[in-house]
């Protein structure tokens, strides 16, 4: 009994440290009760730092992307069907970031 019920607590406490430590508290944003003076939603400087971030994070991806695309023509042989593949993937891989950062273009004018 005590070589279960030792992992099984263990596991629980571990589990219940994870929890938000308020029912308020919910993806890092911190909302303070009906009470209190804070304001009940973020702050503009949390929100353009995300942005900011964000748009960082889309710039160095599409340079490396850039980067790769410059490596390809620096050793490629002149075979049209490498260039096809690669252009292919190239496309692909470009809407793929494009997709995965669209929201800051519908942030971008609110």
């Amino acid at each position: 009994m005590a070589r279960i019920a030792g992992p099984l607590i263990a596991a629980a406490a571990i589990v219940l440290g994870a929890l938000p430590a308020s029912a308020h508290e919910r993806d890092g944003e911190e909302y303070s009760d009906h009470r209190g003076g804070e304001s009940r939603y973020r702050h503009h400087g949390d929100e353009r730092e995300r942005f900011g971030r964000a748009r960082w994070e889309e710039q160095r991806q599409l340079l490396r992307l850039e980067e790769t695309r410059d490596r390809f023509f620096a050793f490629w042989d002149g075979s049209p069907w490498a260039r096809a593949r690669f252009d292919r993937w190239y496309s692909w891989r470009r809407e793929q970031i494009r997709r995965r950062f669209a929201w800051l273009e519908r942030e971008r004018w609110r």
